[in-house]
This record gives structure tokens, C-alpha cells and sequence, in this order.
């Protein structure tokens, strides 16, 4: 298919809506984002956020480049319903399959947004026997299927009132990070990881310190985020979108270059700092394995002696998930970390942590600090409370 063909196929679908699952709590950054690099305004509801696109190149820049999400791709149709089975029969036959090519092979999947008491399994079972069928009269073969590695996946988001029926653009759980290999329990997902530095207002300049570094995910969304480093850099060959039959002549090389041109110099202070040096090589290593251990900067250095690396008031942000041991020691991981930092952190510097909430109330107000916002995000069922906190500022 040449350029002006394929650009005539491609257009014939539009306009069409664009989706985003995200985290619940993370709708909003979600929704900024999506404006940030692709300039539409996302209608936002529980976790999915929807969006008109002009272009499929669109999709393809937010499967490539978000940071927020956990699946992308394309809204096929959206209902309200009372018996789920019922309007499932009702509504997929009436579906544009226009996208689906003929050697494209399918799946369908359910992904329930809310507590839906219809099994899963059973929801895509009826599904995707109506689509097939929807499929077959209006083409006149039989649709392929291959429930281990479709082409095509369709996905039914359910919430407890309404249906998204959607096409997954890039294949898989895009909050899985590549270079995430090294682990440790306590560890978030990069996508929070990502949400905490947002939530922060670090965009690359100033001092960014993680004291409690564990695997270096937050120090290394930081640094991405600084340096506009696409997060799926060396993904490129993973998104399903490239095997459609609808973008086969789709120049993916050039697309995925001139988006890679906007990375900028590996120049930021950011500092990943563990007391463990174990954590602190994982860090460095899944740094490395993410393309940007030159932005970042790897000490080991225990809490108390934190004073020693940094001079009185000069830290402008601190970022950490706070660790997750038996009370009596993390009572003072809390009180050590809150005590240093009313020392290096800047008058106006910003503190940004997940953790335990009596702690930090506890010792915030011991040294003189007011928790300025509160985010819950959920990762599945668990609760993720990001804290903002500040210095308590002296009236002049």
C-alpha cells in the first residue's frame, strides 16, 4: 500500500475516540498528560480517560511515550446498561470492525472497573461470540482467533454502570517497566513511581533527592521525565499496533526517531541514596538497563549521616516511598529522615513520600512541617496515599 492509499485507509476510520486506563486516583495526571503530548482535552471517569484523535500516529505516541498508563488504544463504543449479557447482545453487533483485517487475529478480554458480579470468563465468552458473528455477516469469513497472542485484543472495561469496548493498542500492562530487573518487596509500580514525582512539581531542575532509594524507580521516572527519555525506549518492536494489518507500510522507524529527537542532555541533580548498597547497585543497574544512569547521581549513605552530603538548605525536593519494616524501626526511619530534612531541605523545598500516616503526622509536626496535600492511588486493591508536605514558613 502506498503513502497516499494508506493515509486514505487510515482516515476513513475517524473521527474516533482514544482511550487510557490509568490507576484510580491518577485520572487527572492522566488527563494532563494526554493534553502535554498530543494537545486533546480527555474526558475523565473511573480510571479510563477518553479523547478525540485526528490521527492513529496519535495512539501511537502515547503507547510510546506515557508514563501514566496501562493500557492505550481505541474506543470502539461506550453504553449504559441494566443487564450487562443483555446489552453486550444488543450493542457490539452495531461496532465499526473496519480496523480488524482479514489476517489480523483477535481476542477478547474483560477488565472489570468495578465489583461486577458476572464471571470474567463468561462476559468474554458471550462477547466474542457476537463479535465473530457480527464480523462474519458483515465480511463474509471467519475472524481468526488466538487467545494466547492475538493481533488484536478487544477489550470490554466494565464499570458498574457502563461498558467501554475498546482495541488495545499497545498489547500488554504498560506499567510494567522493561527495566525494572532488579526488585525488592517494598517496591511501587513505575507508573506511581512517575505520579509521585508529578505530584512533586519536579520537571527537572533543582536538587531531587530519594533517601530510601530501594530498586532506584523513583530516581529513574525523574530522570526520564527530566530528559523527555521516551519510557519505552527500547520497546520499540513490542507494540502489537505494528503488526495490524491496517499500518503494515507505516513507516515505524521514522516515526519513532523523530520522537527520540526531543530527548535532551543527561544534565539534572538527581540523587538515588540507599542505606543498603545492595539497593543502591540495583538502582544503578536498572538505571543503566533504563538508558539514563548518567542523570543520576548513587550514594550509599545512611539517614544520619545525610547532613554530610548535603549543606543546610539545599535540597529542593525529597521523593521516597518510606520503608515498609516492623514498627518500632520504621518509627525511626520516619523521625531521622524528618529530622534531616528540616535541615538540608530549602525553605520553599517540597517533601513527597508515600508511607505510614501516623508516622508522618507525628513527626512532621515534631519539625515543623504541614502535609499540604493528599493523593490516594490504587494499585489493584492497595491503597497508595501520596503526602505533600512543606516547611512550616515563619511569619515576617
Amino acid at each position: 500500500m502506498n503513502k497516499k492509499k494508506r493515509n486514505a485507509a487510515e482516515q476513513s476510520h475517524f473521527p474516533i475516540d482514544g482511550f487510557l486506563l490509568t490507576h484510580k486516583g491518577m485520572e487527572n495526571i492522566a488527563g494532563e498528560e494526554v493534553h502535554s503530548l498530543i494537545g486533546k482535552k480527555a474526558t475523565l471517569s473511573d480510571q479510563l480517560i477518553t479523547f478525540p484523535l485526528q490521527t492513529f500516529e496519535e495512539l501511537f505516541t502515547l503507547c510510546y511515550t506515557s508514563r501514566t498508563a496501562l493500557r492505550i488504544g481505541m474506543l470502539l463504543r461506550t453504553f449504559s446498561y441494566t443487564e450487562l449479557i443483555g446489552s453486550i447482545a444488543a450493542e457490539l453487533p452495531k461496532m465499526d470492525f473496519s480496523l480488524i483485517g482479514k489476517e489480523d487475529t483477535i481476542a477478547v478480554r474483560c477488565h472489570k472497573l468495578a465489583e461486577i458480579k458476572e464471571p470474567s470468563q463468561h462476559i468474554e465468552k458471550e462477547a466474542s461470540t457476537i463479535i465473530l458473528d457480527a464480523i462474519k455477516q458483515k465480511t463474509g469469513y471467519v475472524q481468526m482467533v488466538d487467545l494466547e497472542h492475538p493481533i488484536i485484543t478487544i477489550i470490554l472495561f466494565v464499570s458498574d454502570k457502563q461498558c467501554f469496548v475498546c482495541i488495545d493498542f499497545a498489547g500488554y500492562d504498560l506499567s510494567k517497566r522493561s527495566y525494572l530487573v532488579f526488585t525488592y518487596p517494598a517496591g511501587i509500580k513505575g507508573t506511581i513511581a512517575y505520579a509521585l514525582v508529578h505530584f512533586s512539581g519536579y520537571e527537572g531542575k533543582g536538587v531531587f533527592v530519594d533517601s530510601f532509594t530501594g530498586s532506584g524507580i523513583i530516581p529513574v521516572e525523574a530522570a526520564l521525565s527530566a530528559i523527555n527519555f521516551p519510557v519505552r525506549f527500547y520497546d520499540k518492536s513490542s507494540f502489537c499496533f505494528r503488526e495490524f494489518s491496517l499500518f503494515k507500510a507505516f513507516d515505524f522507524d521514522s516515526f519513532f526517531s523523530n520522537i527520540d529527537k526531543k530527548i535532551k542532555d543527561a544534565k539534572s541533580e538527581i540523587f538515588a541514596i540507599d542505606s543498603s548498597m545492595k539497593h543502591v547497585n540495583y538502582a544503578k543497574k536498572n538505571a543503566k538497563i533504563a538508558g539514563i544512569v548518567k542523570s543520576i547521581e548513587f550514594r550509599r549513605i545512611e539517614m544520619e549521616w545525610l547532613d554530610t552530603r548535603f549543606k543546610k538548605e539545599t535540597v529542593d525536593f525529597f521523593a521516597s516511598k518510606m520503608p515498609a519494616t516492623k514498627e518500632q524501626f520504621a518509627e525511626k526511619h520516619y523521625k531521622e529522615f524528618f529530622y534531616q530534612a528540616e535541615y538540608v531541605l530549602k525553605s520553599k523545598g517540597i517533601i513527597c513520600v508515600i508511607g505510614n500516616r501516623q508516622f508522618i503526622e507525628k513527626y512532621a509536626a515534631l519539625y515543623k512541617f504541614n502535609i499540604e496535600k493528599e493523593q490516594v492511588i490504587y494499585s489493584g486493591k492497595e491503597a497508595h496515599t501520596i503526602f505533600l508536605i512543606r516547611k512550616q514558613q515563619q511569619n515576617t
